[in-house]
């Protein structure tokens, strides 16, 4: 069962409900409401401390994180649990230990290590939040159909999109700013908002939705005329009142569609729709206008980049069958003239080389864009290769200090199948300083919390790794001459 659908749970259910219909979790409850019932007679079920912490925002996802992942450090508690801050998880995870819910073990005192492990009462209050996953299955009407967002000023309009949409999709709905702006969060699948509200208007409640990373399909529905301005709108699509049931079932099922595209085709789609409304609304005139033909020209530098990407990715996609990694080296392209290369530069120092890259992957497809990049960027011609994590460790053990290390600086991706990028960052540093191994962290993400705890435990620099290979290859070009530098 995995992580989000075990949190998706009732609060106000969670000892009742258990007692009446989960046979599963019953000994633990009784044991408990027995010792509850006899100490305090007068004791009401709905003060319990085990709703209080199931009721937080964060305590049931670290529990669950837990029981999922068996003994697990910060750093990769952390990166598991997205937006948490350092201090918030510190004091979550200070409290759980407190009331016995987490058991906390310090592995090494210098620098600081620990592990955390549920104890027997913190897997009781799993099977408790299990037991509530089971009930929304069981009794929520929707659960598990897609989530889509209704914003309406106009109850009557609300009440009715609601009932068109309601038999295929969990419809939640609001009718101003601020109740909008709480039920947007990232369970939202789609989005049908009224551009015009009278205390905002969707586009603030949109923009300032992806301003914190939630950014779900839109539709915008307007009774108002657009202008040719609306081709900007962060919207991916428009639809005028009054709509039927028809046109509003297929756009929530193209909106849903949506949430499989990659970031440039959803915004190349979703253009392409906006400037045929701005066609249909405006009339065929509205081609000749400055705006729209700028919004054309926008349109088609989108889709170059689209094109672009659709042939590097097929350049790339006959690398995942291959056996080996010396087979995917063998069908490696040379490098485009126009891409700059970075003369590697001398090391002088003993310990380490600065001018070499190691680095640690587990996957041969992966690998092999990894060691490309690296080849052609003229860093190295032959760099390290760790097939995982257990592996890079293994080898760090058997190194006895004052040994230097001798495969150049290291790129850590930061989720590693086989193990979290920052317990390998933290196990490195307590053997080499950041001028003896440097040390560079790639990730998909750039969240402040994540990029604040890589540089605290030690990293040289954090990079954002980009899905298109070009640019890939830029950023390690650049690193390469960042680390020959050191």
């Amino acid at each position: 069962m995995s992580g989000g659908h075990l949190l998706e749970y009732s609060k106000t259910v969670i000892f009742t409900h258990i007692c009446l219909h989960h046979q599963h979790a019953s000994n633990a409850i009784d044991r408990r409401h027995t010792r509850i019932m006899s100490e305090h007679s007068n004791h009401n079920l709905a003060d319990s401390v085990a709703l209080e912490l199931l009721g937080t925002k964060w305590k049931p996802r670290i529990i669950v994180t837990v029981s999922e992942t068996g003994a697990i450090g910060f750093g990769s508690l952390q990166s598991r649990l997205d937006n948490i801050s350092n201090k918030v998880l510190s004091n979550n995870l200070d409290d759980l230990v407190e009331r016995d819910v987490l058991n906390k073990e310090v592995l090494q005192e210098s620098p600081r290590r620990v592990e955390f492990t549920l104890t027997p009462a913190g897997e009781d209050l799993y099977t408790i939040i299990e037991a509530t996953a089971d009930w929304d299955d069981q009794y929520v009407e929707g659960y598990g159909l897609p989530r889509v967002l209704i914003v309406d000023n106009d109850p009557r309009q609300v009440e009715l999109l609601n009932a068109w949409l309601s038999t295929e999709y969990d419809v939640v709905t609001a009718t101003d700013g601020e109740s909008a702006r709480t039920a947007l969060d990232d369970t939202i699948q789609a989005a049908i908002l009224n551009r015009h509200l009278p205390d905002t208007t969707g586009e603030a409640i949109i923009e300032e939705a992806r301003a914190v990373g939630i950014s779900p399909p839109t539709a915008f529905l307007s009774a108002v005329d657009v202008s040719v301005s609306a081709a900007e709108l962060p919207a991916d699509l428009l639809l005028t009142k009054p709509t039927t049931q028809e046109e509003l079932l297929g756009a929530v099922k193209l909106l849903d569609r949506m949430n499989d595209f990659s970031d440039l085709r959803r915004k190349i789609r979703a253009r392409e729709h906006r400037l045929k409304y701005v066609r249909e609304t405006q009339g065929p005139a509205v081609k000749t206008t400055a705006e729209y033909e700028q919004a054309e020209v926008t349109l088609e530098e989108m889709r170059d980049e689209w094109q672009d990407q659709l042939e590097q990715d097929e350049a790339w996609r006959k690398f995942s069958n291959a056996d080996s990694i010396e087979e995917l080296l063998g069908q490696v392209p040379s490098a485009p003239d126009d891409w700059p290369t970075v003369t590697p530069t001398p090391c002088e120092s003993s310990i380490a080389q600065p001018c070499e890259i190691s680095y640690i992957e587990d996957n041969d497809a992966d690998a092999v864009m990894i060691e490309t990049a690296i080849r052609q960027s003229g860093c190295s011609r032959n760099p390290t290769r760790f097939a995982g994590s257990e592996e890079f460790l293994s080898h760090l053990d058997g190194i006895r200090r004052p040994a230097p290390w001798h495969h150049g600086a290291l790129l850590i991706d930061i989720n590693l199948p086989s193990g979290s990028g920052f317990d390998i960052l933290e196990r490195v540093r307590q053997q080499y300083g950041p001028g003896e191994l440097p040390v560079a962290i790639f990730s998909g993400g750039a969240r402040e919390a994540e990029v604040t705890h890589a540089y605290e435990l030690g990293a040289n620099v954090y990079i954002h790794k980009p899905m298109a290979y070009p640019e890939y290859r830029r950023r390690i070009t650049g690193l390469c001459g960042f680390f020959s530098r050191l």
